[in-house]
Protein backbone atom coordinates (compact mmCIF):
# COMPACT_ATOMS: atom_id res chain seq x y z
CA UNK A 1 0.00 0.00 0.00
CA UNK A 2 2.81 2.23 0.48
CA UNK A 3 3.54 1.79 -3.46
CA UNK A 4 0.24 3.18 -3.88
CA UNK A 5 0.59 6.65 -1.20
CA UNK A 6 3.79 7.50 -3.19
CA UNK A 7 2.64 7.13 -6.55
CA UNK A 8 -0.49 8.78 -5.73
CA UNK A 9 2.07 11.96 -3.87
CA UNK A 10 3.89 11.86 -7.13
CA UNK A 11 0.81 13.14 -9.24
CA UNK A 12 0.60 16.82 -8.87
CA UNK A 13 4.35 16.99 -10.53
CA UNK A 14 3.25 14.50 -13.09
CA UNK A 15 -0.16 13.84 -13.77
CA UNK A 16 0.17 11.27 -16.21
CA UNK A 17 2.94 9.20 -15.37
CA UNK A 18 4.01 6.50 -17.97
CA UNK A 19 1.65 3.71 -18.21
CA UNK A 20 -1.25 5.95 -17.03
CA UNK A 21 -4.35 5.20 -19.72
CA UNK A 22 -7.14 8.00 -20.41
CA UNK A 23 -10.52 7.09 -19.66
CA UNK A 24 -12.15 10.10 -20.93
CA UNK A 25 -10.46 13.79 -21.56
CA UNK A 26 -9.77 14.78 -17.94
CA UNK A 27 -9.41 11.05 -16.83
CA UNK A 28 -6.87 8.43 -16.06
CA UNK A 29 -6.62 4.70 -14.91
CA UNK A 30 -3.26 3.41 -13.49
CA UNK A 31 -2.22 0.47 -12.11
CA UNK A 32 0.14 -0.18 -8.97
CA UNK A 33 1.08 -3.34 -8.07
CA UNK A 34 -2.72 -5.20 -7.07
CA UNK A 35 -4.32 -1.95 -7.10
CA UNK A 36 -6.02 0.58 -9.92
CA UNK A 37 -6.64 4.04 -9.11
CA UNK A 38 -8.53 6.57 -10.82
CA UNK A 39 -8.61 10.46 -11.17
CA UNK A 40 -9.49 13.41 -13.01
CA UNK A 41 -7.00 16.12 -13.86
CA UNK A 42 -9.01 19.23 -13.72
CA UNK A 43 -6.64 22.90 -13.90
CA UNK A 44 -3.51 20.62 -14.15
CA UNK A 45 -4.42 19.37 -10.51
CA UNK A 46 -5.35 15.38 -9.98
CA UNK A 47 -7.45 14.64 -7.97
CA UNK A 48 -8.24 10.29 -6.43
CA UNK A 49 -11.33 9.08 -7.13
CA UNK A 50 -11.03 5.50 -6.07
CA UNK A 51 -8.27 3.00 -5.29
CA UNK A 52 -9.34 -0.36 -6.24
CA UNK A 53 -7.88 -3.75 -5.02
CA UNK A 54 -7.86 -5.74 -8.77
CA UNK A 55 -4.99 -8.72 -7.65
CA UNK A 56 -2.74 -10.48 -9.65
CA UNK A 57 -2.90 -9.30 -13.74
CA UNK A 58 -2.78 -12.54 -14.78
CA UNK A 59 -5.21 -13.92 -12.46
CA UNK A 60 -9.43 -13.87 -13.37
Amino acid sequence: MQQVLDSVNLLPGNPRPDGAFAMGSDRFRIRICFYRVIYVVKQHKPAVLLVEHVGHANRP
